[in-house]
């Protein structure tokens, strides 16, 4: 929806997620081709071919898997950005942080100088999901809810109890 409103009101706009994978399902789920935030910027052997001085021609950039980008990263990518460039970032603050320092997606959400949505749908997994409600579980702090029944075929969360490092194994 954003990419098809946004396509008829500026000149450029770029994808870029931090991993190939990321950009890839980022690729497939809206149509538009994503690159990887090195690619975007034109890595090579020295550092990135893009910044302040040779910057990217974007009006929007959207970025997914915000909470995998580090300090760094995201440095060069700011630098590399025209002042008057529009940027989406879009990720979920309890998912993978980045490698390298810093929580940028976090950081950028408890400071409260961006705007944000916070989905509440989950698409992944079913709203009766013991998935989804063990993960906010655990995200509150609290201990998942665990299955009364042994393994079944319709379940989607399983706790096995094992003592031997054998079975643990297995």
């Amino acid at each position: 929806f954003i990419l098809g409103v946004m396509s008829k009101k500026v000149n450029s706009i770029a994808l870029a997620a931090p991993t190939g994978r990321a950009a890839k399902r980022l690729s497939e789920a809206t149509g538009y081709t994503a690159l990887t935030i090195h690619r975007l910027l034109g890595s090579d052997k020295i550092g990135f071919q893009h910044d302040r001085n040779n910057p990217l021609d974007i009006d929007l950039l959207i970025i997914d898997e915000t909470s995998m980008i580090d300090t760094l990263l995201m440095d060069a990518l700011f630098e590399a950005l025209p002042s008057s460039s529009r940027v989406l970032f879009v990720g979920d603050m309890d998912q993978l942080p980045s490698v390298g320092a810093g929580t940028i997606l976090r950081d950028m959400i408890k400071s409260k100088k961006i705007p944000v949505n916070r989905l509440e749908r989950i698409f992944r997994q079913s709203g009766d999901s013991l998935i989804i409600s063990n993960a906010h579980n655990v995200r509150l702090g609290m201990m998942p809810e665990l299955p009364e029944k042994k393994f079944t075929d319709n379940q989607d969360f399983f706790f096995m109890k094992k003592d031997d490092p054998d079975q643990i194994v297995e």
